[in-house]
């Protein structure tokens, strides 16, 4: 009995820009990813200069010491998985992107409570007064695991705090 062969391959992905497939339908458009870089490049320097000036001040005694934290991206943008979401607006495009301060900045883990709380109130701060002065339309939430941006109902960026090596 002979057997019969599909082929499915074109309907996930073609080479053919003008026809659709499954996977151009889950694909960031370039407009989104240029909107998602450029918040989040223009997050990064709020932030940091948000700790300059606060390197300035000294108002947070909680930590010992404020370097001009480092960040990474991560997740599914870097991997280039990231997908349009299937039921917006309670599922959107998302970008992480981690804020690095130094364990020494952190107290070297003697109160990890406290630094903790500082690190989550400055970047909130930082951010909350960046928001009021020049982005109404964005959002601030509060997350136990990070602090989320909400640029719109379609996207949003998270910022995962972390401790790393002072190296």
């Amino acid at each position: 009995m002979p057997t019969i062969q599909n082929d499915f391959r074109s309907l996930f992905r073609t080479n053919n820009t003008k026809k659709k497939s499954f996977r151009k339908e889950l694909e960031l458009s370039s407009d989104d990813r240029e909107i998602l870089l450029k918040f989040k490049k223009e997050i990064r320097k709020v932030i940091k200069d948000g700790f300059e000036i606060l390197k300035r001040s000294k108002k947070y005694i909680e930590l010992k010491a404020v370097s001009t934290p480092k960040f990474a991206q991560q997740g599914s943008f870097v991997y280039g998985t990231i997908n349009n979401p299937a039921y917006p607006p309670k599922q959107q495009l998302d970008l992480d992107y981690g804020i690095y301060l130094p364990f020494s900045d952190l107290e070297n883990g003697k109160f990890p409570k406290q630094t903790t709380d500082a690190f989550f109130i400055i970047v909130e701060g930082i951010l909350n007064i960046h928001i009021k002065n020049n982005r109404p339309q964005w959002k601030l939430l509060q997350k136990s695991t990070c602090v989320r941006v909400i640029l719109n109902e379609r996207m949003h960026i998270d910022l995962p705090l972390y401790g790393c090596p002072d190296a």
